[in-house]
């Protein structure tokens, strides 16, 4: 897979609206979100292969936000640091 990265135009649009958004950090469904990305230039796609790393989604994030972090690191620890930027 190709790894995909938002735009810098969405990234200032989720953070200048903030406000008009933050409902839908707290949704649980993801919907708004999903909708969001899929709009034309939201999302663009690189160069960079990589595959996809299983995510641990334990309920206790003390065990699985560390586990997702190692899984991390190691689907991309072949990116140059200005690309990891």
């Amino acid at each position: 897979m190709r790894l995909k990265f938002i735009s810098d135009e969405a990234l200032m649009d989720l953070r200048g609206n903030y406000d008009s958004y933050k409902e839908h950090y707290y949704n649980e469904d993801h919907e708004w979100f999903d909708n969001y990305f899929k709009e034309e230039g939201k999302v663009l796609e690189s160069n960079i292969q990589f595959e996809v790393p299983v995510l641990n989604m334990e309920t206790d994030y003390a065990i699985s936000d560390k586990e997702n972090v190692k899984v991390i690191y190691e689907a991309l620890k072949h990116l140059t640091v200005n690309q990891a930027t």
